[in-house]
């Protein structure tokens, strides 16, 4: 029987401190000098999260479409151990990978593990895309991603998920001047309402102004009545 043709590995680049953090197991953490910064643990649970997302999306677009239980099974069998421990062989993973001896890292379960963080890195390196490519192409040789991964150089920076969102580059566009109170009309024009309420109240008349808008409702005319009572 032929081994499967595997897709490229995506590369971990331009992050010395993510790739070692990678390939240096939990038992030798006391020799690795970038704990502050990267942890493997963290990066195997993100790493899982990412496999599980992008084997969903592949699941997801297959046809006939599978519904949601299938999805499910499918997704475990295809992400059991033994698949994930000779993608690992194939790729030659293992062999990079520094720990204890005593360790036991290189018990299949321990190597889903460290695939896991593997993934978890390309997520952080290069974006979810190159995920969701790399995952559907092992699952399907014949599976034509959506772009392709050698496109990116290394001038084109990867996706940042430790920076805040960047200032915006110029100030907002003021906002529009608020509408003026209840225009008179013209034959009015030259009565101002202090006039109106000096007069009334040294009439003793009691007045109130009652508004009414007429036209588009984005652009009403107003029109305000003075009512007097006695």
């Amino acid at each position: 029987m032929s081994t499967p043709v595997l897709p490229p590995l995506p590369k971990i680049e331009g992050d010395v401190d993510l790739t070692l953090t990678v390939f240096t197991h939990s038992s030798l953490s006391g020799q690795s000098s970038n704990q502050n910064l990267y942890n493997a643990d963290r990066l195997s649970e993100l790493g899982q999260q990412a496999l599980n997302l992008a084997t969903t999306v592949y699941l997801y677009e297959k046809r006939p479409p599978l519904n949601s239980r299938d999805i499910g099974i499918q997704r475990e069998n295809e992400l059991n151990v033994s698949a994930i421990n000779l993608w690992l062989e194939q790729y030659d993973l293992k062999t990079k990978l520094r720990a204890a001896p005593e360790s036991g890292i290189y018990e299949n379960p321990q190597m889903k593990k460290f695939f896991c963080t593997y993934v978890g890195a390309v997520f952080l390196n290069k974006g979810i895309k190159a995920v969701e490519n790399w995952i559907s192409q092992l699952l399907d040789p014949n599976f034509e991603p959506s772009y392709s991964a050698s496109s990116s150089t290394p001038s084109q920076q990867p996706p940042n998920y430790y920076h805040n969102a960047p200032a915006p580059t110029s100030d907002p566009p003021p906002l529009p001047p608020a509408p003026s109170s209840f225009p008179i009309t013209n034959s009015l024009s030259w009565l101002t309402l202090a006039t109106v309420n000096q007069t009334a109240s040294q009439k003793h008349v009691s007045i109130t102004y009652q508004a009414e808008p007429t036209g588009p409702s984005h652009t009403p005319t107003w029109t305000a009545r003075c009512l007097s009572k006695v």
